[in-house]
């Protein structure tokens, strides 16, 4: 039987991290969104050490904007 569990259970919130970093310069965008992704990942796992770096993008990214 398969169960069915919450998508940041199966999220590997550091392919997301390292995703959003490569595209950071030209699609700053969807660089947010999956550095958003991350965070709620790490969140999700109790990581709250990694998920205030990817907040810390998010901010930046945001003030470069």
């Amino acid at each position: 039987m398969l169960l069915l569990l919450p998508a940041a259970t199966w999220a590997d919130p550091w392919q997301d991290y390292r995703r959003a970093g490569e595209l950071e310069a030209g699609d700053p965008a969807t660089a947010e969104g999956l550095y958003r992704s991350a965070a709620v990942a790490f969140e999700a796992s109790g990581d709250l050490k990694n998920a205030g770096l990817a907040w810390q993008k998010i901010f930046h990214l945001r003030d470069r904007q």
